[in-house]
């Protein structure tokens, strides 16, 4: 960003004021870098400038004794500081982290205390009109304290403490008619900023329930160590100057004003950059998910997903094998879910009837998409009764279960059936659409009409990329299940796994040996109960065994005319 945008937010003094804030800890955080990273080299610091005034001939300040103890401590800042720089300076990021979310929450409540200071529309609301409170004490008030507090009061009306992410900004600026639509992206990340400034703030760092259930793809388990990235607080850092610039641009419009080309195209360049931060951390969350069908896909075979190896390989299959043993654990715990996969498969093959492959390929991604919210919501029957196609790929998307790619796909397959419906047929123009988005997942350039695929097996391709993300949901479900349902029974082995190898009590929790212990013990576990015949991943309810969320937590209301989520 430039320097010069700071000076340019605009009139209004909350933005100003958060921009200045922005400006500082931006410069705190390059000072601090550096000065860890001179810290690393404390003891040769200390070392260079003792000889060096032993050439120069000045007096040395420090006897043997006082030396050895301030080289003591010099190794103390190096051996912390050499930490930081290895790790990306998470303890810095970290700091970091929370006192972005300050600004943020003091930029939203000033904001809102200044429009109902400052504009006679803002105070004649209805529910501006409607806050109760101490008639004596509001009257013998100052100006901004009054409307300070009339911001309090609309705070807890509209319950915004009790709404996560964007929506609980969002939650006070619409009844003062400055809300607006906010980017899923950028939804997304604030949402992880606020739970990642939760648990640095009220867990000393580690990760609990809620965290690793509003935020699943960062992959974290309840008591791991969280650590902030340069990369990831520069996320943190994008969307936070993104809203900023918008609602410097709702204010704009509120005040029937222009914004200036300068943040114009700022704003639009800070998007871009988040949403390619964005689509890297998905792609990276689901490698291992996707590879298998890309790989399969390549060889032009019609599955979706991994095929079932045959009898002889799966008895062969021991820990010692090739097959890592987080794989082993994924394919055991996902068999049931691919043999349904492949069925569906097998069931589009033989459909030769453009509408029919449409219409099976929406029934089955509808079916996807409503598994992995139900994972995520407390009760989800009684949303999901009333909710259509539409209502439910966009929820999904903002609770981050759908991907771009994903959500273009569910998009695309409605669009195509409404088409076919209409006009009895497939339109060249959604068949080519829908070739263009399989062919941009492997990122080739479709081929020229009459040289691309049967639609048969395209149509088998997307499902297979759309699959991958509900396969992820479904392997984190499972595994969640496993070790709640014999909680007893994986403890007994975690223990024993540690005193066989009592060099991981010194690994931190999220560390790839601790990693590894972990999987040993699903898949030992797992294993078991499959030899006793009492674990089966089909006996799990959809929609069981995880954390959910309420719909009101993540800024999602119900419009009473449509029965359908409306973001804030």
């Amino acid at each position: 960003m430039k320097n010069e945008l700071y000076t340019k937010i605009g009139k209004v003094a909350p933005l100003s004021v958060a921009a200045n804030a922005l400006s500082e800890l931006r410069t705190f955080i390059e000072v601090s870098v550096a000065g860890l990273k001179d810290a690393a080299q404390a003891r040769q610091i200390l070392h260079w400038s003792r000889m060096a005034k032993k050439v120069l001939g000045e007096r040395d300040s420090f006897s043997d004794d006082h030396y050895a103890e301030v080289a003591g401590r010099a190794k103390s800042r190096e051996l912390f500081a050499r930490a930081e720089e290895r790790y990306d300076f998470p303890y810095l990021y970290g700091m970091a982290t929370t006192r972005l979310w300050t600004i943020l929450e003091t930029m939203v409540e000033d904001l809102l205390a200044y429009l109902l200071q400052t504009r006679l529309e803002c105070r004649e609301l209805d529910i501006v009109r409607g806050l109760e409170g101490p008639l004596v004490q509001f009257a013998s008030a100052h100006a901004s304290d009054r409307a300070r507090y009339l911001a309090d009061l609309l705070t807890e009306q509209v319950k915004a403490k009790f709404k996560l992410g964007i929506g609980r900004f969002e939650a006070v600026l619409n009844p003062i008619r400055l809300g607006g639509p906010v980017d899923p992206d950028v939804q997304r990340t604030i949402l992880e900023l606020s739970q990642i400034r939760h648990v640095i703030v009220h867990r000393l760092g580690k990760a609990d329930e809620k965290l690793a259930t509003t935020c699943p793809w960062l992959n974290l388990r309840p008591g791991q160590r969280v650590r902030v990235t340069e990369k990831q607080f520069r996320r943190f850092w994008l969307a936070f100057f993104w809203y900023m610039l918008e609602l410097d641009r709702r204010m704009a419009t509120l005040f029937s004003e222009d914004m200036s080309e300068f943040k114009t195209r700022i704003h639009r360049e800070c998007l871009n950059e988040l949403r390619q931060a964005c689509t890297a951390d998905n792609d990276t969350a689901k490698e291992r998910a996707v590879s298998n069908v890309t790989s399969k896909a390549r060889d032009e075979r019609p599955i979706i997903g991994r095929p079932e190896p045959p009898p002889t390989q799966r008895e062969n299959t021991s820990p010692d094998s090739d097959v890592s043993v987080s794989n082993q654990l994924r394919e055991l715990l996902l068999e049931q879910d691919r043999k349904e996969l492949r069925k569906t498969a097998q069931r589009i093959q033989k459909l030769r009837r453009e509408q029919t492959i449409i219409s099976v390929a929406l029934k089955l991604a509808d079916k996807l998409v409503t598994d992995m919210i139900a994972t995520r919501l407390v009760q989800p029957g009684v949303w999901l009764r009333n909710a259509d196609y539409s209502s439910k790929i966009t929820l999904a998307k903002t609770l981050g279960l759908l991907g771009r790619e994903e959500y273009s796909i569910c998009c695309v397959l409605a669009s195509a059936r409404r088409a076919s419906e209409r006009l009895n047929s497939l339109p060249e123009k959604s068949r080519a659409r829908i070739v263009r988005i399989a062919y941009a997942h492997f990122k080739r350039e479709p081929p020229r009409p009459g040289h691309e695929k049967s639609l048969n097996e395209i149509i088998r391709l997307l499902l297979a990329i759309l699959s991958a993300s509900w396969l992820e949901v479904r392997y984190k479900k499972n595994v969640y299940e496993l070790r709640r349902r014999y909680k007893r029974q994986w403890s007994s082995l975690m223990k024993k796994k540690l005193w066989s190898d009592l060099d991981l009590l010194a690994t931190n929790s999220d560390s790839p040996e601790n990693n590894r212990a972990v999987d040993q013990v699903d898949l030992q576990l797992l294993k078991r109960l499959r030899s006793k015949k009492k674990f089966s991943a089909k006996l799990m309810p959809r929609g069981a065994g995880e954390p959910r969320v309420r719909l009101a937590e993540i800024g999602i209301r119900f419009d009473k005319r449509r029965r359908a989520p409306v973001s804030h």
